[in-house]
């Protein structure tokens, strides 16, 4: 890993033009004598969706085969060591035991059968597996959560944010960067590592103007018109 990296930073010096997905990104480039343009990403518009209503959301529960009452929280990707799955199953059944709260794991990788292990057969943890659309599952939730230990600027967590939806996040730069252009949407959980990430958790974020604020981090800025006007 370290190997490829080097390379990949030496071949990175030899390009005339060089993008970074987000601020934090260019800021460890920079760390490398690389200097780059940000473009952020950016979700496609076409699959922006406006908040879905309580009745709306129990229908789309009630499709995917979901608890039809309670919170969900929802996430969404590989389940991977940076991704930090176990991390965010442990804390999950450490803050919500016994109650009508429901952590949804739409995705697949190689911890699978140690998420499965950490959830110890509770009837509170969903593993869907992967789903190539996760939008029905992101329409049926109430929160996108996420534990990563790293990111660039995840096209899961700006999806989820097209759905409306409120997030809970790592206090990582990337999560940091995409809460300071609305700060409503949601909120970072410092020091995952000792703290339980839930402890996050506010009942605001259940409130509409939670859900507005969500859309519009990605109506007004992470979206693929305004990436695109900036690669032109």
């Amino acid at each position: 890993g370290g190997l490829l990296a080097y390379f990949h930073l030496r071949t990175l010096t030899r390009l005339p033009n060089i993008v970074s997905c987000s601020h934090s990104v260019a800021n460890d480039l920079a760390q490398h004598g690389i200097i780059s343009k940000v473009i952020q990403n950016g979700v496609n518009l076409e699959s922006v969706q406006q908040g879905l209503n309580d009745a709306e959301r129990r229908e789309k529960r009630d499709l995917l085969g979901l608890p039809s009452h309670g919170v969900i929280f929802v996430f969404t990707g590989p389940l991977i060591r940076r991704k930090q799955p176990l991390l965010l199953i442990r804390h999950f059944l450490e803050y919500f035991p016994g109650t009508q709260t429901f952590l949804c794991i739409v995705g697949d990788g190689p911890l699978m059968r140690k998420c499965r292990k950490e959830a110890n057969g509770s009837n509170q943890v969903l593993f869907p597996g992967f789903i190539k659309d996760v939008g029905p599952y992101l329409a049926a939730a109430d929160i996108f959560v996420s534990a990563a230990s790293a990111e660039g600027l995840p096209n899961s967590l700006l999806e989820a944010l097209g759905w409306h939806l409120p997030v809970i996040l790592s206090d990582i730069p990337p999560h940091r960067e995409v809460l300071e252009i609305n700060s409503s949407a949601g909120c970072l959980a410092r020091n995952v590592g000792t703290t339980n990430l839930f402890s996050s958790f506010d009942e605001n974020l259940l409130k509409e103007e939670a859900q507005q604020a969500s859309g519009d981090i990605v109506n007004r800025i992470l979206n693929a018109r305004v990436m695109a006007t900036q690669y032109s």
